[in-house]
């Protein structure tokens, strides 16, 4: 982390910020309009299909009919807010740092759904190109052709807010220079149907804290904000809108649609921001509550504030922005945010529309029925998501003049990140010991078909005592999986592990059954057929709640989601948390389901293998055969491990990534493969997420010059996504040698292949992905 003299220059500020809901297009006209008192709540016109009973919703206005026509409506309007923030952060041309020193991290639950009813009504799979997060974000960078990273986090309604304590994080470590941060969530028969089929959805205006309160209405919502240490950000005369002086997250371990009654969750993770701000909660001017409407989170969120503010909450202001705008799901704590700006710029408390004081449920719950002036300094924004997961941001303006109560955590060097436990369940290779014969026989056939997917009697040993029935296979998975590491970290009370614990899951496809069953009944019955069950478990952080609940994680959980790098991505933020002090411990989980949709899709695009034999790795023409399962790592810090007298089996050195946007091509993400790879250094050994198709192309170029021998887990194991990278991490620190390159034929062109016998006590793994995203991470064998 760079060192300055001031000890306030590398306070994470915001340089520019837009905005897109259903009051405007524009943040300032949203504030106006807020300040108001108006709601745009209206008619639901940009719904795929009409609902029986049109309750409304706050839809985002017309964008300029010429402005990127072309583009899915979640790209386009997300093109659109980045765009303001970049302008408004005096960010006209090419960006003000090197492109690899640039991150972008946005929060969604939603992603491209829209063009996932495309496809069920078309019949054609080519809208399916537009669909994972990847896909969404490279449309909206346009013309900024690459970045260092480019992630997607998912915690349901806590997604924005967990994008921008990613974002805070990634500048605090030194790892970037600036990161574009945010969440978005585009109007959508999908949510629409699965909240009303919850019996959220509130036929008459969205009151918050209110007695006569009686649900949620639906929004859409597009917010990005420009982030960087605030000395860059001066030395290029950019003016700070705000700071971001607090980040903190929890999990409830609790329910995966009910918040926790007494708002411990939330309570912990408003704690968290306000130590990581250094404040007291008696310095916070104005409360941004989550404040959906529905009886059980407006309830529970009182109960987290009382915790928090005790006898003071009935001096504090209280807003609900959803009352203006609708409930913008994974945007909203990003939306949200971005209010909260204009109100501590502007010094103005905004009112809660349709919450009259008088009909308050809760006497200490101060909603301002007009905007009145106030001397805002600092602001504090909660998110509450589906399966428990809470975010708080804490922003103070940049001319505070706030005296902390305690100084704000030291931030020291980055620290040693060590691997305590390994868990795969895979097809065939259910724990450890199975997954380690698998390489024994250097003889065994190479998988060439899809393995299907794993019956849950197989998982018994590692599901024992947990009510998994109605859970997906990816969420199964994900739970033995998990279960399989802490036996081998040696964990003898996972409880007490986990209570002290954060995750970061990963997935490319989640739980694409029931997601895909879901919203094939919306299209052909009608939005009144939702299957509330079916909306809750096909979520894509579902695995997220469950591992918490199943474990008593209480640290927060988030999922990154959409790509094949999405597992090393997830290894490389979780273990930026331990590095930076922010956690002691995390878990780290991939996983995939074997869904019908998904290999249609790729067998459409000529990737699945289609019911021929699947060709190995670095092959020509070739097609791949997809699996399924979950692989699991336990991130401990050094003090974490000596508290528990435990060893580590490997040390986490390195990470780089690239993101190449829409106009990149193969020329693109070979150069910033190349740099990656510089960053990674030399290896004994590098496991490349070659499978068959024209990534390897990619790879092959970039290993071209690597003197390490090469391998591949395609052969050992089935297209698994975002699981393959992590499954190559797991085979070479549990057995200690790099798996063999498996394939029938000769390679496309010289390679050192590994032949299973190379001991790689430092080694790589690199995964690469379809919508020009790559990511490597550097590990070392201690054992």
């Amino acid at each position: 982390m760079s060192e300055h003299a001031d000890a306030n220059s590398d306070e994470v500020i915001i340089s520019g910020a837009g905005l897109i809901a259903s009051l405007g297009a524009d943040r300032h006209q949203v504030w106006l309009r807020v300040c108001a008192g108006q709601s745009g709540i209206g008619p639901l016109r940009s719904l795929e299909q009409p609902p029986s009973v049109d309750r409304g919703g706050g839809e985002a206005p017309e964008l300029d009919a010429g402005y990127a026509p072309d583009l899915p409506r979640e790209s386009r309007y997300l093109r659109s807010a980045i765009d303001a923030a970049l302008r408004e952060a005096k960010i006209d041309g090419p960006l003000p740092y090197p492109s690899h020193r640039v991150a972008v991290v946005f929060g969604t639950t939603l992603h491209g759904m829209r063009s996932a009813g495309r496809y069920l009504r078309e019949k054609t799979h080519e809208p399916l190109k537009q669909f994972l997060a990847p896909a969404v974000l490279r449309a909206a960078l346009g013309e900024r052709r690459c970045v260092g990273l480019a992630v997607t986090t998912c915690s349901a309604c806590s997604s924005g807010l967990g994008a921008v304590g990613l974002a805070k994080m990634l500048l605090e470590s030194g790892e970037f220079d600036l990161v574009i941060a945010g969440g978005y969530d585009p109007i959508s028969e999908y949510a629409y149907a699965g909240f009303n089929s919850l019996r959220l959805i509130a036929a008459g205006p969205l009151r918050p804290f209110c007695v006569n309160r009686e649900g949620m209405k639906l929004g859409e919502g597009y917010a990005a904000m420009i982030m960087e240490r605030r000395i860059d950000a001066e030395q290029r005369r950019a003016a700070p809108l705000a700071i971001v002086a607090g980040f903190g997250e929890s999990a409830d371990a609790h329910h995966l649609t009910q918040p926790h009654p007494e708002g411990d969750g939330a309570a912990r993770a408003i704690h968290a921001a306000l130590t990581n701000a250094g404040l007291t909660a008696g310095a916070v001017d104005l409360i941004s509550a989550h404040a959906t409407g529905t009886p059980d989170n407006d309830r529970g969120e009182c109960a987290a504030l009382r915790r928090v503010f005790g006898a003071e909450l009935c001096n504090k202001p209280v807003v609900g922005f959803k009352s203006h705008l609708g409930h913008t799901l994974g945007g909203a704590g990003a939306v949200e945010l971005v209010l909260s700006i204009m109100a501590i710029t502007q010094g103005m408390i905004p009112p809660t529309a349709g919450a009259s004081p008088a009909a308050l449920e809760y006497d200490d719950v101060q909603l301002a029925a007009v905007a009145r002036p106030a001397p805002l300094k600092v602001s504090m924004n909660t998110s509450i998501g589906f399966g428990g997961a809470n975010a708080c941001v804490v922003l103070a303006r940049p001319d505070r003049s706030v005296a902390a109560s305690s100084p704000a955590p030291p931030r020291p060097a980055l620290r040693e990140v060590f691997i305590s436990g390994v868990g795969v369940v895979l097809p065939g290779a259910i724990g450890n010991d199975a997954f380690v014969r698998r390489f024994a026989d250097h003889n065994a056939p190479r998988i060439t078909s899809d393995t299907g997917p794993m019956d849950d009697a197989e998982m018994e040993s590692l599901l024992a005592g947990r009510r998994v029935r109605r859970l997906s296979a990816y969420v199964k998975m994900s739970i033995a999986a998990t279960a399989e590491a802490m036996r081998d970290a040696g964990i003898a009370d996972p409880a007490a592990f986990a209570a002290e614990c954060a995750a970061i899951l990963a997935s490319a496809h989640g739980s694409a059954g029931y997601s895909t069953d879901y919203y094939r009944e919306i299209v052909e019955k009608g939005i009144d057929a939702a299957n509330p069950m079916l909306f809750a478990e096909g979520v894509p952080n579902a695995a997220a709640a469950h591992v918490s609940m199943a474990f008593g994680i209480k640290g927060g959980c988030q999922t990154i989601i959409g790509s094949r790098t999405s597992g090393l991505d997830a290894l490389r933020l979780a273990a930026l948390r331990i590095a930076t002090g922010e956690r002691e411990r995390m878990i780290v989980s991939a996983g995939e389901e074997q869904a019908a949709l998904v290999n249609e899709a790729y067998a459409h695009f000529h990737m699945h293998h289609g019911g021929r034999s699947a060709t190995g790795p670095f092959q020509r023409g070739g097609r791949f055969a997809t699996g399924c399962g979950a692989v699991t790592f336990i991130l401990e810090s050094d003090d974490s491990l000596r508290n528990r007298a435990a060893t580590a089996r490997a040390r986490i050195d390195r990470f780089a990534s690239a993101a190449c946007g829409a106009s990149a091509g193969y020329r693109a993400m070979i150069a910033n493969g190349w740099r990656m790879l510089s960053e990674i250094g030399p290896v004994q050994g590098m496991i490349s997420s070659a499978n068959g198709t024209y990534l390897d192309r990619i790879e092959l170029a970039l290993l071209r010059s690597c003197d390490a021998p090469v391998s591949a887990m395609a052969g050992h194991m089935a297209e698994t996504f975002s699981v393959n990278p992590l499954a190559g991490v797991a085979a070479t620190i549990l057995t200690g040698r790099l798996p063999r390159l498996v394939t029938d034929a000769p390679l496309r062109q010289p390679l050192k292949a590994a032949t299973g016998d190379e001991k790689a006590a430092t080694f790589a793994a690199l995964a690469t992905d379809y919508n020009g995203v790559l990511a490597a991470a550097q590990v070392t064998v201690l054992r």
